[in-house]
């Protein structure tokens, strides 16, 4: 069999219960200036963190109100900008005999324009 590797003083369970009945039974109940120290400790942690942070950020994010023409190239805004063909608005600018379209042709032009099925159900109820 093992042999236990726990060895207790000479006589200390002859004594216990007397030692256990001197703790003393009263309990101390915290204060409340005691009760509320940590949750002010956390608070003031926390203000300390957002303040140190938005501090950083100001100074190292540079300045935020960028111009349009800062963030995108000339390119990257004429992309955005649909612009329609200068033909719709000059006729006399386009003078060659132009044939009917096909359906083919038609469905190509409206996906190609970017006109929604609301627009153009729109546009039917109106006539």
């Amino acid at each position: 069999m093992k042999q236990n590797p726990h060895i207790t003083p000479e006589g200390y369970f002859s004594d216990l219960k007397s030692r256990l009945h001197n703790i003393p039974d009263v309990q101390e109940m915290p204060s409340a200036w005691q009760r509320v120290k940590p949750h002010l400790a956390m608070a003031a942690a926390f203000l300390a963190i957002v303040t140190a942070g938005t501090a950083i950020l100001r100074n190292t994010a540079g300045n935020p109100a960028l111009s349009t023409t800062d963030v995108y190239s000339q390119y990257e805004l004429a992309q955005l900008v649909r612009t329609p063909s200068p033909y719709l608005y000059d006729e006399d600018t386009y003078e060659e005999e132009v044939s009917e379209p096909t359906e083919e042709e038609l469905i190509e032009y409206l996906i190609s324009t970017g006109v929604t099925i609301e627009n153009f159900e729109a546009d039917e109820n109106e006539n």
